[in-house]
Order: C-alpha cells, then structure tokens, then sequence
C-alpha cells in the first residue's frame, strides 16, 4: 500500500531537515569555538607563566628562536650584564658582543648547534662595558608558542674563579717571600724530567742567618728573607726557576739549555746577589751561604735523588771550608 503525503507534509519535513542541519552546523561552531577558546585560554595561561618565570628569574636569561636568534632577555640579565633587548633582539648568536671571546670555540659552537641541554659549562662572556666575567652558561629547550625556543642562563662564578686562583697561590706559593714552594718545585721538575730537559739544580743554604734571628728577631729575618728572595727573582734568567725550599733554604732551576749565557755565569750572579750588602732599617745584613749543585740526568732522574746529589756537595764543601778554616 503507498501512501500518499500532500505537499504540506513534505514541505515540513524539509523543513525541518533543513532546521536540524543548521542547529546541528552551529552547535558544531560553537562547540570548535569553546574548546578553541579553551585551548587558547590555557596557552594564554602558559605563555604569561612562561613569561612571569622568565622575566622575574633570578637567574640572567637570554632567550633564542628555532633560528638561533634573540627574541627576549630578561631584566636580571640586563643588571647582570648590562645589554638591554634593543640592542640583542633579532641577532645571531655570534653576532652578539657578550659571546666574542668563544665563538671561534669548537665546543661552544656544537653546543650551539645541538638541539641538546647543556648544563653549566664554563665560558668567558664581554660584559656591555667590555669586561670580562667569568660565568656558568646552560641550554635549555622549550616549547614556546608551539616552536623550539632556547634559554640561556648565565651564573656569575667569578668570585669563585678569583678564590679558586687565591687557593692555588696558597698552595703553590711560599706567603712570606711570595716564591714558588716546594709544591711548585715538585710540578716544575717533574715537567721537566717528562720532557727531558737538562738543567742544574742549585741548593742554597744560609750559613749566618739564624745569627739575624737571634740577635735582630724574627720580624727582621722575614725581612731579610723577602729582600733575598726579591733579589734572587731579579738575578735568575727567564728561563730559570727560584723557589723557597724551606727556612733559609733556596732552590735554584738552571736551564742548561740556555746558550746566552753559561752556567758558570749564572752561578757567580747568584752568589753575588747573596752576597751583596741588605740594607734595612739603618742596618746593614752580610749573608753568606753553601751551595751544591747536581745535574739532571747526570746525577739522578729524580727531585728526591738532585736533591741529595745537591746536599751532599754542599756538605763536602763546607767541610773544606771549615777544614781550611781551622788551618788557618
């Protein structure tokens, strides 16, 4: 059986096809619309948390697009080191000042390259003014307005390289005459026997200076110690070495391979320098001193074997000299 709609029935039924359509269009708009403007709200609440984060960070910040460029620095990075964004935005990294002293840098340019973090390498960076500050520098990557973004801090350590390089002036330097310690003569030699250099080793003992402690005190024997010490530094050649090795014991590097001027020439400069008159509050101090000598790798391949090579020359020639003392 077919059964028959008048025209009006179709007509509303069109209608209301029609009606469906353009409600079910539009609840799909508003529907796309709400989490659009979801989705937009919450990247909006990202962004201005990456945002807050990073200009009110502590930490110096620099920030980078995908392309390696400057896009934003942050206000401590500004104060710290003395660029504001105007004169960053848009450049390269090589391009900019602060990273002139290590572009040219086989590591720092992978770094760079590197979509990788990096965490806390030490690099010299030229401060706005042009001085030089030593600084831990990190790479970090983000997602920032759905691109790669880099962030690059920066941490003062200059401080710390100052009072690394204090420590190291404790420990390699003697604090009353400012010379090379012992620990430094170990290094040196130690250096030279690795690249087999010949030198003399000069051991220089001070025969009559626990007289000046004695008579004058020890505030006058440091004195006199400095004074000493100041003249051997100015007597020894460039290419020597003079430290001291302990109390009024000197120890003098001879570069044998210095054809300026002879190791006999050296010698009498030395004993001169200690000989010669130290004149200290309106008094005048006469020093004198045994001295023995050994040569590497002559007398031994050791600090430990020059040393006692030296000693005991220098013992043989003060029995002589005592010896031809009581002679006489």
């Amino acid at each position: 059986m077919f059964i028959f709609r008048d025209n009006n029935s179709y007509s509303e039924l069109k209608d209301s096809q029609t009606i469906t359509v353009i409600f079910t269009f539009l609840l799909q708009i508003l529907l796309t619309f709400i989490v659009s403007n979801l989705i937009y709200n919450r990247a909006r609440g990202e962004i201005k948390k990456i945002n807050s984060g990073f200009h009110h960070s502590p930490v110096s910040m620099l920030m980078l697009d995908e392309n390696k460029k400057v896009v934003d620095v942050n206000t401590r990075f500004s104060d710290f080191l003395g660029y504001r964004i105007e004169e960053l935005l848009g450049s390269q990294v090589c391009e900019l000042k602060i990273f002139k002293e290590i572009c040219h840098l086989t590591e720092f340019k992978q770094m760079m390259a590197s979509n990788n973090p990096y965490h806390n390498m030490e690099y010299s960076v030229v401060k706005s003014d042009g001085s030089i500050i030593r600084t831990l520098i990190s790479i970090s990557v983000i997602n920032y307005v759905d691109q790669k973004h880099a962030i690059i801090t920066f941490t003062d350590i200059s401080n710390l390289h100052q009072m690394n390089e204090k420590l190291t002036d404790y420990a390699y330097y003697d604090d009353l005459t400012t010379l090379p310690n012992r620990r430094y003569l170990t290094k040196i030699i130690d250096t030279k026997i690795t690249d087999n250099k010949r030198f003399t080793l000069m051991c220089i003992d001070l025969d009559n200076f626990k007289d000046i402690n004695d008579n004058y005190g020890h505030t006058v024997g440091d004195e006199v110690l400095y004074q000493l010490a100041k003249r051997l530094l100015k007597t020894v050649h460039e290419e020597d070495f003079v430290t001291r090795y302990a109390g009024d014991e000197f120890v003098v590097i001879l570069n044998l391979d210095d054809k300026s001027h002879t190791l006999e020439h050296k010698i009498d400069r030395i004993i001169d320098a200690i000989e010669s008159q130290i004149y200290l509050d309106n008094k005048v101090f006469n020093l004198n001193a045994s001295i023995g000598l050994s040569e590497y790798p002559l007398h031994g391949m050791t600090l430990n074997d020059l040393l006692r090579q030296a000693d005991t020359e220098m013992y043989r020639i003060k029995r002589m000299v005592k010896a031809n003392n009581l002679n006489n």
